[in-house]
């Protein structure tokens, strides 16, 4: 928020469960009534555990298909109806490489694929109400998330396999969402983000685990 209002724009927060429905309809009533009206919706939250489907929990199955799918159908639901009455909007959702391809979390890659599949229903549902609904599938970007496992050794390993020769951040992806609430523009489609990498996503960037010493994730970034 702080970046956002040093830039010149105008932001606030509000505090919500967004795995529940009343706490989506009242972050988005709440935005009407600061703003006036809903142009954009930014679905971004998201959770990962490790493990296939043998070896993962009922619990975390249910977790992350909660945070992963069920916040981007529940905010959807309230803020359409909201962006119907201006006239139309945009919905970005975020789903992952990991949609496309394994990964070391079976949980993750289905939530992932699930939004992408998600955002193309949606996307026909109510492009005829003037939302457009797009999803952005991000490799394996530097975030201060990742910083404390990703090394300048194996920085510099992603980045040379990259055609430009530079490495994804989080700008990439949201350059990608910063689109518009207006008519005109894509619909249903998935766009990549990665640095320039996912030309060569078959080159693997390796994270230590920090759960197990010596043991390896592959991220297909």
């Amino acid at each position: 928020m702080e970046m956002i209002q040093a830039e010149g724009g105008v932001a606030s927060t509000a505090q919500a469960d967004v795995t529940k429905a009343a706490d989506c309809e009242r972050m988005v009533e709440t935005c009407i009534e600061r703003y006036g009206r809903l142009d954009i919706l930014d679905n971004n939250v998201g959770i990962s555990r490790r493990g296939t489907v043998v070896e993962v929990s009922e619990e975390d199955w249910d977790h992350i298909m909660a945070v992963n799918v069920k916040t981007i159908v529940m905010a959807s639901k309230f803020a359409i109806p909201r962006m119907m009455e201006a006239g139309g909007g945009s919905i970005i959702n975020i789903s992952s490489i990991a949609g496309l391809r394994a990964h070391s979390s079976t949980p993750y890659t289905a939530s992932k694929a699930a939004v992408i599949g998600l955002t193309i229903s949606m996307a026909a549902d109510h492009g005829p109400d003037g939302i457009r609904t797009n999803c952005i599938a991000p490799g394996l970007v530097y975030t201060p998330m990742v910083a404390p496992r990703m090394d300048d050794d194996l920085r510099q390993i992603r980045s040379s396999s990259a055609p430009l020769r530079t490495e994804g951040t989080a700008w990439d992806d949201r350059q990608r969402g910063a689109v518009p609430g207006q008519r005109r523009g894509p619909v249903g489609q998935r766009r990549g983000a990665s640095g320039g990498r996912w030309p060569r996503s078959h080159v693997a960037g390796h994270l230590p685990d920090a759960g197990a010493a010596g043991a390896r994730v592959v991220w297909y970034s």
